[in-house]
């Protein structure tokens, strides 16, 4: 069923969680233990990520036949500037997280496409943003699905916003500018993006990570974010069949957890129902 597959990949276990399963330690003091001059860093390395990947939505103007996404592929591309960011310690961090988020947007632009969207709709480019405001923190008394359609309730008239800005089409020179114009609506999603820039920061600025240590921390970073991805256009495309409120009710009857396994049968679900390469 492709609303529960949705609802496992949207509470798939978290960054953190799989930072320390890709490292085999415990990192849960990391964030608590990282140098301040690292920490006031974290968001504007989240403010200027974002604005690269709205660079990146401005220039998105043909969206192309639907097919399978190349997730490998991206995490690849993200492996590499993790290795990088590695080698140079909690700097080389900060320095490659802009070009990791905007290799993992491309990502996200080609999964929304893998579920039938059009990313030539600049709505649809919107809520390819939204996707880095979604791997933010859960409330102790939220289900990862009711965290979601909060979120989106949070975002909803930026996002339309942020549609009516990318509709226009800009050149080169007015990028600049429509950072500019969209830096409420990328406040609101950098406050939720750099809770977890923070903790891949954190986890890279560990002393002896090296480079290897940096391209697996990338890995479980893009990989998140991929599974978030996978999961919001899912139930968009569930949305526009069967409508908002139903597709809510449905999800809120689920009540599925974050277990490795039904998170690895819905990966392998929403990959058997894209068309091939």
């Amino acid at each position: 069923m492709a609303l529960a597959d949705a609802v496992v990949l949207l509470h798939s276990e978290n960054f953190m969680m799989r930072i320390a399963s890709a490292m085999g330690a415990p990192l849960d003091s990391l964030v608590d233990s990282m140098p301040a001059v690292v920490s006031k860093g974290i968001t504007a390395a989240a403010h200027k990520a974002l604005a690269a990947a709205v660079a990146v939505a401005a220039q998105t103007t043909r969206s192309g036949e639907r097919r399978a996404s190349w997730d490998r592929l991206h995490l690849i591309g993200t492996a590499v500037t993790g290795a990088v960011g590695g080698f140079f310690g909690a700097a080389g961090a900060l320095a490659e997280v802009p070009i990791t988020t905007t290799v993992m947007f491309r990502s996200i632009l080609d999964i929304a496409r893998s579920e039938g969207a059009d990313i030539s709709d600049p709505a649809i480019r919107s809520e390819c943003l939204n996707v880095f405001a979604f791997g933010g923190p859960l409330a102790d008394d939220d289900t990862a699905d009711t965290a979601y359609l909060q979120t989106r309730a949070i975002l909803a008239d930026a996002t339309k916003q942020a549609a009516a800005y990318l509709a226009k089409g800009v050149g080169k020179k007015q990028l600049v500018s429509l950072a500019g114009h969209l830096s409420k609506y990328l406040s609101v999603i950098a406050g939720r993006y750099g809770v977890v820039v923070g903790q891949k920061i954190a986890a890279q600025a560990v002393p002896l990570v090296g480079a290897a240590a940096g391209a697996l921390i990338n890995i479980a970073f893009t990989d998140y974010f991929q599974d978030i991805a996978r999961g919001h256009f899912i139930w968009l495309r569930l949305e526009k069949k069967y409508g908002a409120e139903r597709v809510a009710a449905a999800a809120a009857k689920l009540g599925t957890g974050p277990a490795k396994t039904q998170l690895k049968t819905a990966k392998a679900a929403a990959a058997k129902r894209l068309p091939k390469s």
